[in-house]
């Protein structure tokens, strides 16, 4: 089994800024990243772990790129692991087949028993879209893979950190497992799903 960490690199530059979250008990860590929270959470000794990033060819993306390798190799020595970094190029040709072939990538990293976590805080949004689609595809038909976080960080300014430009955490992963149920529904069944949603959620105002 290995733990798998998918992101797209942050294409502008990093900005200071406080982490805080609502779902997630971050404790007294600072890092730059959102995902490098979610690892030091979840690797534990000895495990095998895998960062797949993605980052196309401009300068600030690779600097960003090696400051979240950084990040991750100092976790990975508290957690007495070797992480295995692979990066994916995102391309220069920004058409259809660019995102399929994207697609194809990421899908094609992943493996049966793979454990995901995915962060879908930066990165071009067709890009974004196409990894986790990607992923979505490889649960669906692969043995055993388990897609067991998604997390999304929204910077913003404002009370509940102390006056500090803050970004905070979420997590998202209900959002995916609630995509794989209506994934098993079968058309023309639209009641029975807004009873489930009924009971899973409640019933949406408005």
């Amino acid at each position: 089994m290995r733990k798998v960490f998918l992101a797209m690199t942050m294409l502008g530059k990093v900005m200071t800024t406080k982490y805080i979250s609502d779902d997630y008990d971050l404790g007294d860590a600072r890092f730059d990243f959102p995902l490098s929270y979610i690892a030091k959470k979840n690797i534990k000794e000895n495990d095998q772990v895998v960062f797949v990033t993605a980052l196309g060819d401009g300068e600030v993306e690779k600097q960003n790129y090696e400051k979240f390798k950084d990040e991750i190799v100092a976790i990975s020595k508290l957690k007495n692991v070797e992480p295995q970094f692979v990066k994916v190029d995102a391309g220069s040709e920004f058409d259809s087949l660019t995102f399929n072939l994207f697609f194809r990538k990421i899908f094609d990293l992943l493996q049966e028993d793979d454990r995901i976590y995915m962060d879908i805080t930066f990165g071009m949004k067709p890009y974004t879209l196409s990894m986790f689609i990607a992923m979505a595809f490889a649960a669906k038909v692969s043995e055993n893979i388990h897609v067991e976080e998604v997390v999304y960080s929204q910077k913003y300014t404002g009370a509940g950190a102390d006056g500090v430009s803050t970004s905070k955490l979420y997590d998202l992963s209900s959002i995916f497992y609630l995509n794989s149920i209506g994934g098993n529904l079968q058309t023309g069944k639209r009641k029975d799903a807004e009873q489930l949603l009924d009971f899973l959620i409640g019933k949406s105002e408005g």
